[in-house]
């Protein structure tokens, strides 16, 4: 383990923030006084972002963030770096936390069917699972689970032109840290997908969780900070 461990976290809630605007001089607040670094998008639609910082204050910042009794249930992932993987830290104020570009969707009221990490590998073996990596291209190539269908997407708004697809069949989707999964799950409900099932946690909490030995993945996890990309 590194002899300075700085903690990478991942976070993520759709919920509604009326006062989204009003929140960014807050939070910003809070990510000086705790010396972390990364980004946090707010929206009317939730929070998102990545951070870094030392355990103490990582682990602050998300007791800080759950007293907002709106944020209680936050989703967060953690991995472990030897230093700063962001130069700076930074509140942006956006239309989505995530942006596929739809309307008339909501992941705060359309989600569900996750399947834990433990429980993955069995779901995907299964034949009539199709089995989609909904992540973009570039990150693609850096590695998948074996079996995946690479849709080629250059941006994730391009995936409500190919998911049309597979709309007869039961499907499995998977995203880095779970975040693009969830506004993909409440999409393919709208559009009427039947069985749609989520890696719960993304790639992030898989390769945390499975040992390299029983391990579906092949390759790297690319991320979108300094350290391009995770592994075992």
């Amino acid at each position: 383990m590194y002899k300075s461990i700085i903690l990478i976290v991942s976070l993520y809630k759709f919920v509604i923030l009326d006062n989204y605007v009003e929140l960014k001089e807050h939070l910003f607040k809070k990510l000086v006084f705790y010396k972390l670094k990364g980004t946090i998008i707010l929206s009317k639609e939730g929070i998102n972002g990545t951070i870094s910082g030392n355990n103490i204050n990582i682990y602050s910042i998300i007791a800080w963030l759950r007293i907002d009794a709106r944020l209680i249930n936050i989703n967060y992932n953690i991995s472990f770096y030897n230093k700063h993987p962001f130069s700076k830290n930074q509140v942006k104020l956006k239309k989505e936390i995530v942006t596929l570009g739809v309307q008339n969707i909501n992941p705060n009221k359309q989600y569900g069917n996750y399947v834990n990490p433990e429980n993955w590998n069995d779901l995907i073996k299964k034949q009539n699972i199709l089995l989609l990596d909904i992540r973009n291209i570039y990150e693609i190539a850096l590695g998948s689970f074996k079996g995946a269908i690479n849709l080629k997407i250059k941006k994730f708004s391009d995936f409500t032109k190919y998911v049309q697809n597979f709309k007869k069949k039961k499907i499995a989707i998977f995203c880095t840290g779970g975040i693009r999964c969830e506004k993909a799950y409440s999409y393919m409900l709208n559009i009427g997908f039947k069985k749609v099932y989520q890696l719960k946690g993304g790639i992030i909490e898989y390769l945390r969780l499975i040992p390299k030995l029983k391990s579906k993945w092949y390759g790297e996890c690319f991320v979108f900070d300094s350290r391009i990309f995770i592994k075992y």
